[in-house]
């Protein structure tokens, strides 16, 4: 599937990110400085014919990053037509050499898909539309590269985020996204497609509300509440010893949830500000996923949410 996300690809729990520079002190992509421990790609390694690099040395909790040659200043020059700009064909190039050279390198080091997803997901963004040299030609270029991303999708059972920041682009990217797309009622059956059409509706009339709950985060990699319950249980802060931990499994997770609670020292004369704080502690992440990323596209007059995680507000 390709999805059209409003949002920065390096915000985004994705298996792999693009980001359009060939430097890790580029301060546009990367305001508060490389990823920790990434060691900078020497800049004789990006070629004509070798666009994109992978990044060494970044944590393996963290989505793999990706630079690229992308600035046309840099292009062949039997591949310029105008001036220093390259012909849009040279952006693509680049954009799709990740995508063959990312999905290979995940299959090839057999890293599972991020955060318990059925498939993996690469993301870039709409490529050559800042210095890169194809700012006048951004129409052309979304409807390019969604092309290209969508058949490589297709034809590779992988899913594809195109991340867009600016709002107009944001707006023709899902118009010609639309473009691309199936039938809903072919894809998702009638009683099911007749449905989205009225949250569309209400959503377009911003009368839609939507509701957030913990399953929203897990594909950011954040626990579901079981899996909360027992990594907050092994915590030092809650004195359980192993033979408590393996009699609090057999609860319900209510009740889970009110052992440890009773067992933080200031619990009782604090309220649940004690397990609160665990809580906020444990569910943490840099990375919000796609869900929250097209969650929070949507042109909703409200949110309400059970989440101590703020993902969705970042998104």
């Amino acid at each position: 599937h390709t999805f059209v996300v409003h949002g920065d690809v390096l915000s985004l729990s994705a298996d792999a990110l693009l980001v359009p520079t060939r430097n890790l002190n580029n301060k546009k992509w990367f305001p508060s400085g490389p990823p920790d421990g990434a060691l900078q790609p020497p800049r004789e390694d990006f070629t004509a014919d070798r666009r994109v690099i992978r990044v060494e040395g970044t944590s393996s909790t963290a989505p793999p990053v990706w630079l690229s040659l992308l600035d046309g200043r840099f292009a062949p020059e039997e591949r310029k037509i105008d001036g220093d700009a390259p012909e849009l064909a040279w952006f693509l190039e680049a954009a799709e050499q990740f995508l063959a050279e990312a999905h290979a390198d995940l299959r090839e080091r057999e890293l599972p898909p991020r955060c318990g997803r059925a498939k993996h997901v690469l993301a870039l963004p709409i490529v050559g539309t800042g210095k890169g040299g194809a700012r006048d030609a951004s129409g052309e270029i979304i409807a390019a590269l969604l092309q290209a991303v969508d058949e490589y999708a297709r034809a590779n059972d992988i899913d594809v985020a195109l991340v867009v920041k600016n709002d107009r682009m944001f707006s023709a990217a899902q118009a010609k996204r639309r473009q691309l797309s199936q039938r809903w009622e072919e894809k998702l059956g009638t009683r099911l497609a007749a449905a989205a059409e009225e949250l569309a509706d209400l959503a377009a009339s911003e009368r839609l509300c939507i509701f957030l709950g913990a399953g929203v985060s897990v594909g950011a990699g954040l626990p579901e509440w079981k899996e909360l319950l027992a990594a907050l249980a092994s915590r030092q802060e809650v004195p359980l010893d192993d033979d408590e931990i393996r009699q609090l499994a057999t609860l319900g997770l209510p009740d889970q949830a009110a052992v440890v609670a009773s067992k933080i020292s200031s619990g009782l004369s604090s309220g649940d500000g004690p397990l609160a704080s665990l809580v906020v502690d444990e569910l943490s992440s840099p990375w919000y996923s796609i869900t929250h990323g097209l969650l929070a596209g949507l042109p909703i007059s409200a949110c309400v949410t059970t989440n101590y995680d703020n993902l969705f507000e970042t998104a």
